[in-house]
């Protein structure tokens, strides 16, 4: 075999390596635009936390409602977030504090409360890049 001749598995491995050594142009970086007439996703309930649209689920039995949302928290605190009905929530991601009356508790993913209507709840979020989610299902009488 000639010395100047290369295999075709040295060719590729050769080509490769150019081709991930070359510099690749800077792109600007350029945040998304909303469109015209978006529909947003969630709404502010207080300054630091977000709920998703509701879900409600009227029930056939008895005459009464479920409503099921999520609550994004991030970082800091939210304060004396209204509670109109009876909830129960879940932390379903996260690690966050949360305040009912006097009580705080610290609360882990899987955990269950629950927040009687009218009360008040308060949340802090201690981690600096995570927002936590919380599901709530709340309990309306029909109306």
């Amino acid at each position: 075999m000639d010395s100047r001749q290369t295999s075709p598995r040295r060719s590729r491995a050769l080509l490769v390596a150019a081709l991930t050594t070359l510099p690749l142009p800077a792109k600007p970086q350029t945040a998304p635009q909303p469109t015209q007439g978006a529909e947003l996703t969630h709404q502010l309930l207080a300054p630091g936390i977000a709920a998703s649209s509701p879900f409600a689920i009227r029930l056939r039995t008895v005459p009464a409602g479920v409503v099921l949302r999520n609550f994004a928290i991030g970082r800091g605190e939210a304060k004396d977030v209204p509670n109109p009905d009876f909830s129960v929530m879940e932390l379903n991601v996260g690690h966050v504090f949360t305040t009912v009356g006097s009580e705080r508790i610290e609360r882990v993913p899987g955990d269950f409360w629950t927040v009687a209507k009218g009360a008040t709840i308060s949340f802090e979020n201690p981690d600096e890049h995570a927002p936590a989610i919380i599901r709530v299902t709340s309990f309306q009488p029909s109306r």
